[in-house]
């Protein structure tokens, strides 16, 4: 009982922090919390209400992306995992980002409208990431 109240919890917090974050940069059209087998854990963002099953799709896709990524990573730089992937497209931005904790490694996924200053955003979701990782301590 415990253990579930605890996850719980932890979902709220990373839940907030997501909230909190798509709140203080209003280019932010949709954030997600990724497993890295492209499960939602956890979302917000403007983007949900047009079409309610986008951050699942978005997740899966996410996931999709930072496998690609790692394996590019690890046959031209013997990296193991990317840590910022940058997709920019005709009226959108794609940022991935990977977050690792002991509970295993995620992947923070953004899609921002195109107006949006990269280094901003970038910089946004390195505090994001930090919060999470956080978050996922407790």
């Amino acid at each position: 009982m415990d253990q579930l109240l605890g996850a719980k919890l932890q979902e709220l917090r990373i839940q907030r922090i997501l909230e909190n974050t798509c709140q203080s940069v209003m280019e932010i059209q949709l954030i997600v919390l990724a497993s890295i087998d492209g499960f939602n854990l956890a979302s917000s963002g403007r983007m949900i209400d047009q079409d309610p099953e986008l951050p699942e799709k978005f997740a899966a896709m996410s996931s999709s992306m930072a496998a690609l990524s790692n394996a590019i990573g690890k046959e031209f730089e013997s990296q193991k995992h990317f840590s910022v992937v940058i997709a920019d497209y005709e009226n959108l931005q794609v940022v991935l980002r990977t977050v690792n904790s002991r509970s295993g490694s995620f992947v923070l996924a953004v899609a921002a409208s195109k107006n949006i200053i990269l280094g901003n955003l970038l910089s946004e979701l390195r505090d994001c990431t930090k919060k999470i990782g956080v978050a996922l301590k407790k």
